[in-house]
């Protein structure tokens, strides 16, 4: 191969070198390739060195992500790293993700950012500079979220596919409205996040690379790395869940940001085109934009809107169109092409097939929750998706066999759509305030 350096020093090395001898006015290491100095140079005990230890320092990708760095996995013992280094984390643009890692254990200074930026904290307060008109580096605004809903079960989901297609009816949603994405974690005992070893309460973690745990143990939550990019997050784009504690604390007091029924929509019983008296098997409702735009017209004062039942929208409207594709078009997370390639250098071990199915739906009628209300659950839960298993899988099940409605675990948790055409009376056992 080729030399690392030339047989013979060249004018900048030996003018580097006089520049270093002046500097110091001391004696350096005796030069080997001088001949005046070869036998001092020869004199010198051979020189010993060890490699750094990864508890001692070492880089966020590999090792942070492995838990090391997650005093709540330490059962109580000595820390796992003296130096942690944020100098590489793929899928991420730097401005975001050293940030993001900062977060994720509780080091990132929310009060100092805060007078910094005279509150415009926020990766949505933040331009690419490729914006016409934008003048300041910061987007002073409060951003006004768009979010699923806290019960929509994300770990039931059957890979990325479904939870994209999630994602990009939010993106379409918000932009419709006006709203930033409030862009959701993923639990990691999600089968194909966590789909190697089951490691996911003890050190090393063992999960997809491209995801970052954080959380307590036992309920540790994933953030999809490919959302932590300028044009998914800049300019009232998007917020992340670790960005959204801070805000929830800021502004709390000030706004109604926990979900209820004067900040919750698209709720299955307002919907038509999905079947409520029986289990929703994998659906999403797609429905026409103007459809979706005059239902959200309800909630234009709301600081939070939380998306009850997952939808996405078919475009008549070239001008909603247009700027849906200007605002997320770079937003590499919500391409399947690009998330594809990227999963070819990781494949998944065991494929699963997506299995969400589109229905047309249209928006009913009249006062929201008069034909559809959040009731605690008394019978079979309903499902937006099928538990995810392995195509062709048996089942060694050690409990008996459920019945097919009981199989269809709940993505929407403990709650289930009352869908009667007559009006249900409010009551305290929605589980909701009653705004």
């Amino acid at each position: 191969g080729p030399k690392l350096y030339p047989d013979a020093r060249g004018a900048l090395s030996l003018r580097f070198q006089q520049q270093l001898r002046e500097d110091c006015n001391c004696s350096l290491w005796p030069d080997h390739e001088d001949g005046s100095q070869a036998d001092a140079a020869a004199g010198v005990g051979t020189e010993k060195f060890m490699y750094m230890p990864p508890w001692l320092g070492l880089g966020y990708y590999p090792r942070g992500r492995l838990g090391y760095w997650n005093p709540s996995l330490l059962e109580g013992g000595p820390p796992q790293q003296l130096i942690g280094h944020a100098h590489y984390i793929p899928d991420t643009d730097a401005s975001i993700g050293k940030n993001v890692m900062k977060m994720l254990h509780g080091h990132y200074d929310w009060v100092l950012a805060d007078e910094v930026t005279r509150g415009a904290v926020f990766f949505a307060n933040q331009h690419t500079g490729k914006v016409q008109g934008v003048d300041s580096r910061k987007v002073l605004e409060l951003p006004r979220l768009l979010a699923l809903h806290p019960r929509i079960r994300l770990e039931e989901t059957a890979g990325w596919e479904e939870l994209q297609a999630m994602l990009l009816g939010l993106a379409q949603v918000a932009t419709l409205s006006g709203r930033t994405v409030l862009w959701p974690d993923v639990p990691c005992r999600a089968p194909w996040i966590n789909e190697r070893s089951g490691r996911i309460h003890h050190l090393p973690l063992d999960m997809r690379q491209e995801w970052m745990p954080h959380g307590a143990r036992g309920a540790l939550s994933c953030s999809w790395m490919y959302l932590m990019t300028e044009p998914c997050m800049f300019d009232q784009r998007g917020m992340l869940s670790l960005e959204y504690a801070h805000y929830a604390h800021k502004y709390r007091l000030r706004y109604a940001l926990d979900p209820a029924r004067h900040n919750t929509a698209f709720v299955p019983g307002t919907l038509r085109g999905i079947n409520t008296s029986t289990p929703l098997a994998s659906q999403m409702v797609v429905l026409r934009d103007h459809d979706a735009r005059d239902h959200l017209a309800a909630f234009r004062d709301e600081q939070v809107v939380y998306v009850a039942h997952p939808v996405q929208l078919v475009y008549r409207n070239a001008t909603f169109e247009a700027e849906f594709n200007s605002r997320f078009n770079a937003c590499q997370a919500l391409s399947h092409w690009h998330v594809a390639d990227l999963a070819k250098n990781d494949p998944f071990r065991q494929p699963r097939a997506h299995r969400i199915r589109m229905h047309a739906g249209t928006l009913r009628k009249g006062r929201l929750f008069s034909r559809g209300m959040l009731l605690n659950a008394t019978g079979a839960p309903t499902r937006l998706i099928p538990i995810p298993r392995p195509v062709n899988a048996t089942c060694n099940c050690t409990q008996p066999q459920l019945s097919g409605t009981a199989r269809a675990r709940s993505l929407l948790d403990v709650y289930a759509w009352e869908a009667s055409d007559s009006v249900v009376a409010e009551s305290d056992s929605s589980g909701y305030d009653h705004g």
